[in-house]
């Protein structure tokens, strides 16, 4: 059964086509003990809570750095491959991203595609995954992407929902975020 998700899960990032964005039911992980999560950072990271998620950052955070970065990226591969990034709970959002950077913030239409300060994120313990959490209002679209430090925009590599609008601050194709299941990009 391992073997068969773990097929599935390269299937799934090889190819990150535009879908249509609804929420990916949490059950969808794998199912795995923590003992298992703490002694295999393979071990596929069950996320079916904003709770599960912030248990596997502080895991992260306190494990030892080359650990540490194997499970961030099990951690990061996992909700790409179920296409979960931003990974949603209700109102609340949490950003992920995966790249070398001194700065990482998240930039769109709810800060005026940098107007005000954007959602800034924090690196996870030694690695190079960066998180952010904010809270956005229920049945929400919002598009946005990615600013490393401070001056280089670039689209969510892990979110394969694109929204082709531009703006005068956002000239490029940008990303959307969806928070209700009844909302679809061509809305």
């Amino acid at each position: 059964m391992q073997m068969k998700l773990w097929i599935v899960l390269i299937v799934v990032l090889a190819s990150c086509n535009p879908v249509s964005p609804s929420v990916v039911p949490t059950n969808t992980l794998q199912s795995v003990s923590p003992a298992a999560s703490a002694t295999n950072p393979m071990t596929p990271i069950v996320v079916a809570s904003l709770q599960d998620l912030r248990q596997a950052v502080n895991e992260i955070t306190n494990a030892q750095p080359e650990q540490a970065q194997a499970k961030a990226d099990v951690l990061y591969q996992t909700l790409a491959a179920s296409k979960r990034i931003p990974v949603v709970f209700g109102q609340q959002v949490v950003f992920l991203y995966k790249g070398n950077a001194q700065s990482v913030t998240w930039q769109g239409v709810f800060n005026g595609w940098g107007d005000r300060p954007g959602i800034t994120g924090g690196r996870i313990g030694q690695t190079d995954l960066w998180i952010a959490q904010t809270e956005m209002p229920p049945a929400s679209r919002f598009e946005y992407k990615i600013t490393l430090n401070d001056k280089e925009w670039i689209l969510d590599p892990a979110n394969c929902r694109v929204q082709g609008h531009r703006t005068q601050k956002s000239p490029e194709t940008s990303y959307t975020l969806l928070l209700s299941r009844h909302i679809r990009t061509s809305d």
